[in-house]
């Protein structure tokens, strides 16, 4: 994920070589790469994601989104929603600890029910990860996020169940 800024400026430097340039972050994670289903969210002219869709949809189900960067747009705000959901997951599972249940019980009951999430998932996935080093990505996520959203004021709900989330993998309160 980059900053919608960074594929206009690579456009920029490829325009006297006339080469098309599209932005196409995927999301879904590892099983749905190995299952070719990953979602790709491109932007850029809407004849050259048509050259390109062959290749796209080789390893998923691209979207055209409109002009170049817009891709990214949607990909900061797909990996926000993440966070935002990931921040509501831990503290769910805070809850139901707090209030006698076993954690892991929890866990797979959240993830039975109608509260289910993706984020649900990765949560109980990064507990066999280098939890910093997703902090890292989800930090540089969240600054970009910022840096897109924050000038309108919109997004100030995620932007703050964001950084608390944030802080939480940054302490001893990332469980």
């Amino acid at each position: 994920t980059v900053a919608p800024s960074t594929c206009r400026y690579i456009e920029d430097q490829l325009r006297p070589m006339n080469v098309a340039v599209l932005d196409a972050p995927v999301s879904g994670g590892r099983p749905l790469a190995e299952a070719g289903k990953l979602s790709v969210m491109v932007g850029g002219a809407a004849n050259d994601f048509e050259r390109a869709r062959p290749v796209f949809e080789s390893f998923g189900s691209p979207q055209h989104l409109g002009p170049l960067g817009n891709g990214q747009i949607m990909k900061l705000l797909n990996n926000a929603m993440l966070m935002a959901h990931l921040q509501l997951a831990c503290e769910a599972v805070e809850v139901a600890v707090a209030v006698g249940l076993d954690a892991e019980v929890a866990e797979r009951e959240l993830l039975a029910g109608s509260g289910s999430s993706a984020a649900m998932r990765s949560r109980i996935r990064f507990r066999d990860l280098d939890i910093d080093h997703i902090h890292e990505m989800l930090a540089k996520d969240h600054r970009l996020f910022r840096d897109v959203f924050g000038p309108s004021g919109a997004g100030k709900t995620i932007d703050r169940l964001t950084v608390d989330l944030l802080h939480r993998m940054a302490t001893s309160e990332w469980k």
